[in-house]
């Protein structure tokens, strides 16, 4: 799994290695992110996270970021949930389309 935030990374290894999530849950904001902690837990020993510079044009970052930045806005109410879904699948359709997989129309 790779990460542009150092202290995630950080964060996320120190909860794999102790093998309890409460390491991460106090640190972890959305729940998304705590179910995600949740559900590698069981795999952890065949987990690896690791840094990433952020901003150089890989597409999984990007995407990442550009996810992540849709998530605040939705957890702060600054936009609706219905304009929250068409910016997710617009994001999603992006990355596929950047991959070379074929583009569909939503």
């Amino acid at each position: 799994m790779l990460c542009d935030s150092s202290e995630a990374v950080a964060i996320i290894n120190r909860a794999l290695e102790s093998a309890n999530p409460a390491v991460a849950h106090r640190a972890v904001v959305f729940p998304e992110g705590r179910q995600l902690l949740a559900d590698l837990m069981p795999h952890r020993d065949r987990v690896e996270v690791r840094w990433l510079k952020g901003h150089i044009g890989h597409d999984l970052n990007e995407t990442a970021d550009a996810l992540a930045t849709l998530a605040l806005r939705r957890a702060t109410g600054r936009i609706p949930a219905a304009v929250a879904r068409k910016e997710h699948g617009q994001i999603l359709r992006a990355l596929r389309f950047g991959q070379g997989e074929p583009h569909t129309a939503a």
